[in-house]
């Protein structure tokens, strides 16, 4: 055995040798079919189906493959789909379980890939997809408002409840609700009211300045924190705060 020959037998790129055996042809294919190997791979496909092209019955032998992996497999399966498409009898032979699997993976993606090629695609900005979001939104819109309304009527029924049946309402245990939620809530409350406040009365002694009414900034901070501000920013605070931690101890 000459030294290149030797050489090519030892090498692990992707080869092939076509036997004949009766009425069929025999391609014993070997080596390694990966990634690093993606250009020999292409070229052993298309010379194998060249020199098969007028063959009724192709055996695909994978026995001597010793390295299989995604691209081998899509590779083969390949081949395999294009012998079968032109009316060849061709099957796989002789390929170990971990091979068999991953070929039988891809066939089965590429079946259910031609499968959603049957839908026709559709752009994200259509304007039929357009209104069916608007209708999704106006419909989910109408169910939240019939559920705060079942909600809300929960609570007046709860607490009519409880003022019909005072045994039933448990007072340590909405101490400790107004502990946690009130009394613990003060602060982050009274920070986040004194750095708004102080935003708008920045904001407000500029532009009341050009009248000669920068005094006036007392009466719009006291006024507009009390009837309006105070109570929203407590609300969204306890809603937040509350109601985060509400949700994470009925995780737990």
């Amino acid at each position: 055995m000459s030294i290149d020959r030797l050489e090519f037998d030892l090498s692990n790129a992707p080869r092939f040798v076509v036997d004949r055996e009766g009425s069929a042809l025999r391609a014993r294919l070997s080596g390694d079919w990966t990634a690093d190997q993606a250009a020999s791979i292409e070229e052993c496909a298309l010379t194998l189906l060249e020199k098969v092209k007028r063959q009724s019955s192709v055996i695909l032998d994978l026995a001597r493959i010793e390295h299989l992996d995604t691209i081998g497999a899509w590779v083969i399966d390949r081949t395999l789909l294009k012998l079968r498409s032109r009316g060849c009898r061709a099957n796989l032979v002789d390929a170990r379980p971990e091979h068999h699997t991953l070929i039988g993976e891809i066939d089965a993606y590429r079946q259910h890939g031609d499968r959603l090629k049957d839908v026709p695609p559709r752009g994200d900005h259509d304007p039929p997809e357009l209104l069916v979001d608007i209708g999704d939104g106006v419909a989910g819109a109408g169910s939240n408002i019939i559920g705060a309304l079942s909600f809300l009527g929960e609570v007046v029924v709860a607490i009519g409840r409880i003022l019909a049946w005072r045994g039933h309402f448990r007072a340590p245990g909405f101490v400790h609700q107004m502990e946690l939620i009130v009394l613990r809530g003060v602060p982050i409350i009274v920070l986040i009211a004194f750095a708004v406040g102080g935003i708008i009365a920045q904001q407000g002694i500029f532009q009341l300045r050009r009248f000669a009414a920068a005094d006036l900034v007392v009466e719009l901070i006291s006024i507009l924190t009390l009837r309006e501000l105070g109570v929203l920013l407590a609300s969204i605070m306890v809603a937040g705060r509350s109601g985060s931690s509400f949700t994470a101890e009925l995780g737990a």
